[in-house]
């Protein structure tokens, strides 16, 4: 069984390129370019805000395909994800910490707080489809975790295209709040439909 789930399974740089391919036609579908983007390339914050995203998109990408392995224990995809996320955090924390109060909230909520996350598992449709394929032709035992994981992997993918493209937002808080907060949901949509996407 386990040689056959091999031969099937897509290699995750694979994966991760055609689904940002997705996700990219989707930003420019949905939200168009934000073209004085480029203006942003040099800057760290805008350096944070696509790396965190795109460990993020790695580390649940790796969860999902281990998930699909009968067997494979989940973790090192599980230490890898809470890693990227503990980093996030702490860069958060420090950069709220050089800020003056009345900053914090500007630097926390921005400007587009009230869409952010929906935009994000909105997008998520676009790459979901690429990673549903994949691993219904492995063999999921976990329906819902495997769901959930391609869930916030669609999200991650998503936050990464929205964030390198269209996204103004550059604080380090918002960027771990507000898109953990889509994948989160991503998560959510995909666990809750696990059973009609995944059986196999």
């Amino acid at each position: 069984m386990n040689l056959s789930v091999r031969r099937r399974e897509t290699p995750a740089t694979a994966l991760i390129l055609l689904s940002g391919a997705a996700a990219v036609v989707g930003v420019l579908l949905l939200f168009g370019l934000r073209l004085n983007f480029v203006f942003d390339l040099a800057r760290l914050q805008f350096l944070f805000k696509v790396a965190y995203a795109t460990a993020l998109a790695c580390a649940v990408i790796w969860l999902a395909l281990r998930s699909g392995r009968p067997g494979v224990t989940l973790k090192p995809a599980l230490a890898l994800l809470a890693a990227v996320l503990a980093v996030g955090v702490m860069v958060s924390v420090g950069d709220l910490a050089t800020m003056a109060k009345n900053d914090r909230v500007t630097a926390l909520f921005g400007e587009t707080w009230r869409v952010c996350a929906r935009n994000i598992a909105t997008l998520a449709i676009f790459p979901a489809p690429i990673l549903v394929y994949t691993l219904r032709r492995m063999a999921p035992t976990d329906l819902r975790v495997t769901g959930a994981a391609v869930g916030a992997s669609a999200g991650a993918v998503a936050a990464s295209a929205y964030g390198l493209l269209f996204c103004p937002e550059l604080s380090p808080a918002f960027v771990v709040t507000w898109y953990t907060l889509g994948v989160v949901v991503a998560a959510a949509i995909g666990a809750a439909s696990a059973g009609r996407m995944l059986s196999w």
